[in-house]
């Protein structure tokens, strides 16, 4: 994995999510697919390639920067789903998806 995408870590120390790290996850259009269809529910990689006509390899390679970020999370038997801490309000249409992060406000950000 190239650039930014496999190193820059979206958990805090203390296993918050951050919110720069996720807005960097969230900014391809197939992250937004793929976060659409885990909203609706929880599933395998191999499903998502499915519904998203895409290989595997690709879905898989997404699915590893958004779990980097701490956007979503591995179940049992490799069944991934939005992390609960990430609560997104809205449709999820790219640009129009209210992401509301828990803990502290970053400061100085609009309210």
């Amino acid at each position: 994995m190239g650039g930014w995408e496999g190193r820059m870590g979206g958990m805090s120390e203390r296993g918050e999510l951050t919110q720069k790290a996720v807005i960097r996850a969230l900014s391809h259009e197939m992250r937004w697919r793929i976060l659409r269809e885990l909203l609706a529910q929880p599933l395998p990689v191999t499903v998502l390639a499915g519904r998203l006509g895409k290989p595997v390899g690709l879905v898989s390679r997404h699915m590893g920067v958004l779990r980097a970020a701490g956007v979503v999370e591995r179940g049992l038997g490799a069944i991934y789903a939005v992390r609960p801490a990430l609560v997104v309000e809205g449709g999820v249409d790219r640009g129009h998806a209210l992401v509301r992060f828990p803990g502290p406000q970053v400061e100085g950000a609009a309210r």
